[in-house]
């Protein structure tokens, strides 16, 4: 991991960026690196076809975002989706950050002190789901399903390191749509991202996305 940054504030940010999650606990982390490959119902299985197939199809996507911090900071932006692989939050003053995902990278800048820090996405959940196609089997593990009426939430995590962190996908159901990114990293730190006012334009420029000018 290279940080440009040596201020230990901001790298205590660019953690918790990095922990973009959280509805499953640091306990439940443990738990997903004891038993990774957890026995999954038939309606598990049907749900995790439809949210594989909803991710690669998905497209253009922009939202509202929430986001609260490892802790307990807050923070709102809009989202930029080019799904499944290509992520871009605009932070809303005072953070005045953006952060790009794409191409196994992620940037964060800074722009009130111009601090950019670049790591890859290989050992972060934030990778789980930036991935072309989206595959859930094989190197990622479903580690639960949960349901409640008009809801569904996935917790993935990798298969042969489940300890590098767990990744919760929220969706409204019947249609499905993307209502949160949640997070444990391998430290431990707990970060929630929730969306709203989603829509689906017909395109996004992809410059969006370019981690070289974030």
């Amino acid at each position: 991991m290279r940080d440009e940054s040596p201020d230990p504030g901001r790298r205590r940010l660019l953690r918790a960026a990095l922990a973009l999650a959280g509805a499953a606990s640091v306990s439940g982390l443990a738990g997903c690196a004891q038993d990774v490959r957890p026995a999954l119902s038939a309606q598990d299985s049907d749900d995790v076809a439809r949210v594989e197939a909803y991710l690669n199809r998905l497209g253009a996507f922009e939202a509202r975002f929430e986001q609260v911090w490892p802790d307990g900071g807050e923070s709102t932006g809009t989202a930029f989706f080019l799904a499944p692989d290509r992520l871009r939050l605009v932070y809303d003053p005072p953070t005045r950050m953006v952060m790009v995902a794409a191409a196994g990278k992620l940037v964060l800048h800074n722009y009130a002190n111009e601090f950019v820090t670049r790591v890859g996405l290989s050992g972060n959940p934030l990778g789980l789901l930036l991935r072309k196609p989206v595959t859930l089997s094989g190197a990622i593990t479903v580690t639960s399903v949960q349901r409640a009426p008009g809801v569904v939430a996935l917790s993935l995590a990798r298969t042969d390191n489940p300890a590098q962190g767990l990744l919760t996908l929220t969706f409204a159901d019947s249609p499905l749509l993307l209502t949160g990114i949640e997070m444990v990293d391998a430290a431990g730190h707990d970060t929630r991202l929730r969306f709203s006012s989603q829509r689906r334009p017909d395109a996004l420029d992809p410059s969006l996305f370019d981690t070289a000018t974030a």
